[in-house]
């Protein structure tokens, strides 16, 4: 197996997260599974498994957040995901001691242990990609559950893509919902520029955001 110490990227989203967004993880808030998730932890000890079976992968993480004489902000994290042909699955969790919790589209500090759990899958059609992906975030006394739906369209060094995802909170009476669009265009095998345009709806307000980017592959 493989260890790294440092800055690393969580079991949850190498393991369940990043092959099931459409958009690549932008980090756009018009996909909401991207606000829950749990992308890299810091001052973190990070073990992925060799390959003892074709196509799954292992990974193990624990994070310190450095804070004298309290645990307050560490993190425990794993993460399974499986590979057949065009078929991809994950799993991943991950737990940390009073951490910010995300409520009302925004993050607020949280004296509560937060546990997340993870669950992706993906199918590659060729001419498509279909993908779905489900986020929960729980605290002792709030449960906020978000699901992803996406598609994505390769057109030579075009790619279309649409995502729609929901937000909701238990016990409560709205349901943010978002709706993703865009492409990107591949000027290399590891650099490519995106452009997306997306829109939340809150009850009866609603917010637009367009993002524009380039992104390259180390």
């Amino acid at each position: 197996g493989t260890v790294h110490v440092g800055n690393n990227y969580t079991p949850m989203f190498n393991q369940s997260g990043s092959g099931f967004d459409p958009n690549g993880f932008t980090n756009m808030p018009a996909y909401m599974v991207s606000n829950l998730m749990s992308f890299t932890a810091q001052n973190s000890v990070d073990y992925t498994a060799p390959k003892i079976i074709d196509g799954l992968g292992i990974q193990l993480n624990k994070g310190f957040a450095n804070k004298e004489g309290s645990t307050d902000g560490d993190s425990f994290g794993w993460g399974f995901s499986y590979t057949n042909s065009g078929f991809t699955a994950g799993i991943g969790g991950e737990k940390t001691n009073k951490t910010a919790i995300y409520k009302d589209l925004t993050t607020i500090p949280s004296d509560k242990d937060m546990d997340k759990l993870s669950l992706g899958a993906a199918y590659d059609f060729g001419s498509a990609k279909i993908s779905v992906h489900r986020l929960e975030a729980k605290t002792n006394d709030e449960t906020l559950t978000t699901m992803g739906y996406g598609v994505s369209v390769p057109l030579g060094v075009i790619t279309l893509n649409g995502s729609y995802s929901t937000l909701e909170k238990k016990g409560g009476s709205e349901k943010p919902e978002a709706f993703q669009v865009g492409g990107s265009y591949a000027f290399s095998k590891r650099t490519s520029l995106y452009l997306l345009t997306g829109q939340i709806k809150v009850a009866d307000s609603t917010s637009n955001m367009t993002s524009l980017g380039v992104v390259h592959s180390f």
